[in-house]
């Protein structure tokens, strides 16, 4: 309930903070054809882009969470795909339209000396203390997505517990409130120990450049799965096959490069923390394998 609310808020504030800014909002057309101050070569262009993309897919990252559900979702076959789609809709064009309204409050010049452009936008766009009513919003948005995050996530431990590939009792789902609750915990802990490792922008670092790894190599399975099980019903379908997927996996690789070419720090330190639990998870696999033997 709380999770619904803060996500209509969201959807609501975000749109009338459109509607507004463009109606009566102080900006100028003419920021969208003023070329920057400073010309960048292609290449550097590009790293840049690249770099760039690393918050731009923490934003979209939670299109992921209803897969992380799936098993709990009525009708799967016909509901994550709609969520998949309509998530990634929704959300690009709130966010594409909040980018626009920026780059119409404040040039591009302006725009990256700003620490925090959503605030700098609003106060542009409207009055100074208009700044804060947006970093409201982004509180409210925080929550939300702080709770479809936590709520999801502890159903991937729950799953591998189930799955005998990690700690059996974190599978326990709590009698009265069927929430996988030491999932839930183990959760916490892990998180906390993170925040400790470095600062934010390190920690969605860290978190991107494996998860578009993850990604890719899950997208990559749907050509093992069509060779080695050819006859296995298939709930969901791939437009596109085989180059859809293809060009996914390409794309990134090489976004992954880049990634691992610009922030060589971040990007050793989240394969790091990847691979603390491989020895882990080898063991628990050889473990279940005996249980079937």
């Amino acid at each position: 309930m709380a999770m619904n609310l803060a996500t209509w808020a969201k959807f609501i504030a975000i749109g009338a903070f459109l509607l507004l800014g463009f109606s009566l909002g102080h900006g100028h057309w003419s920021n969208f054809t003023q070329p920057p101050a400073v010309h960048y070569d292609f290449r550097t262009l590009l790293n840049g882009f690249g770099i760039a993309l690393i918050s731009v897919f923490w934003v979209y990252d939670g299109w992921v969470y209803i897969t992380w559900v799936a098993g709990e979702v009525k009708q799967p076959e016909r509901n994550v795909p709609r969520a998949l789609v309509l998530s990634v809709v929704i959300v690009g064009a709130l966010v594409i339209g909040t980018h626009v309204l920026y780059l119409y409050a404040m040039p591009l010049d302006a725009m990256a000396k700003e620490p925090t452009v959503g605030e700098a936008a609003a106060q542009a766009l409207f009055f100074p203390s208009a700044g804060r009513l947006l970093g409201m919003l982004v509180a409210v948005a925080a929550f939300g997505a702080a709770a479809a995050c936590v709520t999801s996530g502890a159903r991937v431990y729950y799953a591998m517990a189930k799955d005998g590939v990690f700690f059996r009792k974190l599978a326990d789902i709590h009698p009265r409130w069927r929430t996988p609750v030491l999932s839930l915990v183990l959760q916490c802990i892990w998180s906390c120990a993170l925040v400790l490792l470095g600062r934010y922008d390190d920690l969605f670092t860290y978190a991107m450049f494996i998860s578009v790894i993850a990604y890719a190599l899950a997208a990559s399975t749907i050509f093992v799965f069509r060779r080695k099980r050819p006859d296995m019903p298939r709930s969901y379908r791939c437009p596109g096959y085989p180059w859809v997927p293809i060009l996914y996996c390409v794309i990134c690789g090489i976004w992954a490069l880049n990634t691992l070419w610009e922030r060589p720090l971040q990007s050793l330190g989240g394969i790091g923390i990847m691979f603390l639990a491989t020895p882990a998870y080898f063991y628990w696999r050889s473990q279940k394998r005996r249980e079937l033997s």
